[in-house]
């Protein structure tokens, strides 16, 4: 064979040799590409519209809206329940056999949502889903857990919420929270300017973004408010002693004390909340905890709960509940729920008896009445065209009218004793207008006398044609006495002999029969009336009481217009007065501990950026 020959024979084989691997080639490269189709016709995704971040399904699981504070941030939100998710995907997806998350997640990345925000996470079934780094464990506060989908879910990521800000809470937030734990949003909240597309979404998303990072700055302010409320309460008292805070700036509180000398704390948590970040409001919690704390304990750290009340706490569904005590803190009337629960107090520290309880409904704008020591309860009761003083005993259904009357106009019934009330009659104005000008009156009314009433005249009282409290005190060498507030005095009032003499001397009177109770004055000419407060025509006073051990009475007063009222004492004899608080507070409702050393007293103060005034109770010591 010559030598081209041989080199045609070479190039012959060489190109036989390419050929064949040619179609090698040609059917490895046309397999992978079938590979490739049915490799995305099978895998779970991603498919259909490429995935937006600012994109969001959301799975609510109660009755609630997340649309429109989602779109006021920038996002482009879907709202739907499992269900009607399953059913669209079938729709849209035909073929598609996913169920529960994972059909969410799959309708998702056929329409471009990069993430599915699921309400209570914990109550979803998470298996068969590739989660990285697993299903987290879901604590009480997780509200929302965010899934990745379509091209951000190989695998999956989850994210939840953080432990809501005691500040700047609430289901939205919760939902920002967690979404913003996802990358590419997580990207959007640094300070880096990042790449155009980062820009770009924060952009979009500024609103959410400044709503997050207002959270901080809610914190601050609203620190700033405690510390400035603390500081009100404490360092604005020029009073010596200081009187002494029963709880905190976090809480408010009914304070009242007992006659075993230990003090019942009704309190609520308060929380300074905010829902934008620029504005901030009182919340107060639903539960009322009700505290003992024993005579001479530590207000805050000594407290126990007084579980012979209602366990403990009573929880607020509708109206606030309202505790009313007996003058010396022996019974006690708690109003909850449409039910009156009548309770004595036993021995022991905060050991209540439960009586029974009153079914007799409240009328609007009524208190549930004052109980006796012995657990009856005294109601008022003002109607449009008469008022009365009811008795109510445990288990009973009806009120029993004590007195009724259609031109007293009966006012502030208290217990004298267990038998006896007294009350303030303001008469109702008659209709001649040339009709002599009608006193209010001290009435005396006993249980054993109904529709009877012992008239005192206002006019007793230095001339003045008004009584605006009565109260009762411990009784006097001869019998019984009581302070009484006419305009700006207080006096005390010493009866010659006991109240049921009086009844006895007055029940040969006959009943009138009109419907009208019997009202007999009394000769006054042997009581005593003592005005108890030098100089106190500049007074502004009110809310009197009596020390058990009969020396003092506290009450409130305002030495003049626009100032905040204070708290002081004056001798049961008569004397000069002694201001027990200096400060720009607004003092209130002082009462005696079983003692005698002690006054404690409610102090409203204004919580600044609100428009709410919170009670929280103080006490002092009572001096000599």
């Amino acid at each position: 064979m010559s030598e081209a020959s041989a080199e045609r024979s070479a190039s012959d084989l060489a190109a036989m040799r390419r050929s064949g691997r040619g179609k090698y080639v040609a059917l490895a490269l046309l397999l992978a590409g079938a590979a490739a189709v049915i490799f995305l016709y099978l895998r779970p995704g991603p498919f259909g519209k490429p995935e937006a971040a600012e994109r969001v399904f959301v799975v609510p699981a109660r009755n609630l809206n997340y649309l429109v504070i989602l779109g006021q941030w920038g996002f482009e939100p879907v709202e739907g329940g499992l269900e009607r998710m399953t059913a669209e995907l079938r729709d849209k997806v035909p073929g598609a056999s996913e169920t529960g998350v994972a059909a969410a997640l799959r309708l998702a990345d056929w329409s471009g949502h990069a993430y599915v925000a699921f309400e209570d996470p914990a109550q979803y079934d998470w298996s068969g889903l590739d989660i990285a780094g697993g299903v987290p464990t879901f604590e009480p506060h997780h509200r929302f857990a965010v899934v990745s989908a379509g091209d951000l879910a190989f695998p999956h990521v989850m994210t939840l919420n953080a432990k809501p800000s005691d500040v700047m809470a609430g289901p939205s937030v919760d939902l920002l929270s967690a979404l913003f734990a996802q990358e590419p949003l997580a990207s959007a909240l640094r300070d880096e300017s990042g790449s155009p597309e980062v820009m770009l979404l924060r952009g979009k998303l500024e609103s959410g973004i400044r709503t997050l990072r207002s959270i901080h700055e809610a914190e601050v302010r609203v620190a700033k408010v405690l510390e400035t409320s603390q500081a009100r309460l404490t360092n604005t008292e020029t009073a010596t002693p200081t009187p002494v805070l029963l709880g905190s700036v976090r809480e408010a509180m009914q304070t009242i004390a007992l006659a075993d000398g230990g003090l019942l704390l009704v309190t609520n948590a308060m929380r300074l909340v905010t829902t934008t970040g620029d504005d901030t409001q009182a919340s107060f919690a639903t539960r009322h905890d009700l505290s003992y704390v024993p005579a001479g304990g530590d207000p805050i750290a000594g407290r126990v709960p007084c579980t012979s009340l209602l366990g403990g706490a009573i929880e607020q569904t509708g109206a606030r509940p309202l505790l009313v005590p007996s003058a010396r803190g022996d019974a006690l009337v708690v109003h909850h729920e449409g039910i009156t629960r009548v309770y004595t107090l036993g021995e022991g520290g905060c050991k209540f008896v439960h009586r029974g309880d009153i079914r007799v409904p409240l009328e609007r704008k009524q208190d549930p009445g004052v109980p006796s020591s012995a657990g009856t309860v005294a109601r008022l009761r003002l109607g449009d065209d008469d008022s009365a003083i009811a008795l109510i005993k445990p288990g009973d259904e009806v009120a029993l009218d004590l007195v009724r009357s259609a031109t007293l106009g009966l006012h502030y019934p208290a217990w004298l004793d267990d038998a006896t009330l007294i009350a303030v009659s303001d008469p109702v104005e008659p209709d001649d207008p040339d009709a002599p000008e009608r006193h209010d009156a001290l009435l005396f009314l006993s249980t054993e006398h109904p529709d009877r009433a012992l008239r005192i005249d206002a006019a007793n009282f230095g001339g003045n044609a008004t009584i605006h409290a009565a109260v009762p005190a411990p009784p006097g060498p001869k019998g019984p006495r009581l302070v009484v507030q006419s305009r700006s005095q207080l006096y005390r009032v010493d009866l010659p002999r006991s109240v049921p003499e009086l009844f006895a001397a007055a029940s040969k009177k006959r009943p009138r029969g009109d419907g009208e109770p019997l009202v007999v004055d009394l000769d006054t000419r042997d009581w005593t009336f003592t005005p108890l407060v030098q100089d106190s025509d500049r007074l502004d006073m009110g809310s009197p009481s009596v020390a058990p051990r009969g020396d003092l009475v506290a009450f409130r007063i305002r030495l003049e217009d626009k100032v905040a009222p204070e708290i002081a004492v004056v001798p049961l004899t008569g004397g000069p007065m002694r201001a027990l608080t200096r400060n720009s507070l607004d003092d209130r409702d002082p009462t005696f501990t079983a003692d005698g050393k002690a006054i404690v007293f409610s102090t409203f103060y204004k919580v600044d950026t609100t428009d709410w005034s919170v009670a929280l109770g103080r006490m002092v010591p009572a001096g000599p």
